[in-house]
């Protein structure tokens, strides 16, 4: 069990003032590792070039701003806006072709990826919520029932989509951040502060997944929570705060995990939140150059995969564990 960290904890041990993007999964003097691995693995030569492949016909496509109705999520009598996906739909392909896009031109070095990216970023952005409207109170309210978590949850303005979103915003901040200028990166650091920062800092104790400990929520939502703390840092050197939160969190809920590696939620949600996890986990041990690594957690370390070994069957199937 590891001690819990505190801000200044953090802030000793980043060199924010010496950051420098991208920063969070690799650096400008690590970029030609990757770009020589690309070249000589074929795995990775093959994924990138599918990947270019898409970048293709994402260049060409026109970027909507015209944001679908979000369906209510009612649990009878769906409505249109509800059964047509056109609202996810364009959540996640803004989303995923920014983080996409983004990667490409830290790869490339060719500005008309980060432009398109930032098409792809600003529309994203311009949604009222990253949360989904199935976590919104009404639907969510007679749901909340994991382990440690209060009976009287009322506040549902963050949810596991908008941990994912943090996430992978977080990201695109940082690969992009030299390919635009200043007001394109004031747009999606406003959104990661207001959609993300100022939802959950020094509000903990009225989100319910922030002690849900057995639930994977808990992992998506203080990875997503960290990663924006930590891409902001270079601007925001006091959110070494909501960084040293989710570092406490996320070993708190890795504590939970059984002595053998299993989890109470099955196999898709171990993988869920462990795996989310782990994109923070990797991002601060860099940022500390090793002080602070989330992968020491004796549970995660002494069975990283033994759960989802044992309950797989032939076939690609899984046993109904939970």
């Amino acid at each position: 069990v590891f001690a819990q960290v505190n801000p200044s904890d953090i802030e000793k041990a980043i060199d924010i003032k010496n950051l420098k993007h991208p920063y969070l999964y690799f650096t400008e003097a690590e970029k030609p590792t990757m770009l020589q691995r690309i070249q000589t693995d074929p795995e990775s030569n093959d994924i990138f070039r599918r990947l270019e492949a898409q970048a293709r016909m994402w260049l060409a496509m026109p970027v909507d701003k015209n944001i679908p109705v979000q369906g209510k999520n009612t649990r009878a009598g769906w409505s249109e806006a509800d059964n047509d996906g056109k609202y996810g739909n364009y959540y996640s392909t803004n989303l995923n072709n920014a983080f996409s896009l983004a990667f490409l031109y830290q790869m490339t070095g060719e500005q008309k990826y980060a432009d398109k990216a930032f098409e792809f970023a600003d529309a994203f952005c311009d949604l009222t919520t990253w949360t989904q409207r199935a976590h919104e109170f009404p639907i969510i309210y007679s749901r909340i029932m994991p382990w440690n978590v209060p009976d009287d949850q009322v506040n549902f303005n963050f949810d596991h989509y908008n941990g994912d979103a943090g996430r992978i915003m977080a990201a695109v901040y940082d690969w992009l951040y030299n390919g635009l200028n200043e007001a394109q990166r004031d747009r999606i650091r406003g959104a990661l502060l207001e959609k993300v920062v100022t939802r959950v800092r020094g509000d903990y104790e009225f989100h319910w997944w922030a002690q849900a400990y057995r639930c994977n929520w808990g992992g998506v939502c203080n990875s997503g929570v960290g990663l924006t703390g930590l891409a902001l840092l270079t601007e925001h050197p006091q959110l070494t705060d909501i960084v040293a939160e989710s570092y406490n969190r996320i070993n708190n809920m890795f504590n939970e995990l059984g002595l053998d590696g299993g989890w109470q939620e099955g196999g898709g949600y171990w993988n869920y939140g462990v795996h989310t996890s782990t994109f923070f986990a990797d991002a601060l041990k860099r940022a500390t150059k090793g002080k602070y690594n989330l992968f020491e957690n004796e549970r995660l370390k002494n069975n990283p995969a033994t759960f989802t070994l044992y309950i797989s069957l032939p076939g690609k199937k899984s046993i109904n564990f939970e």
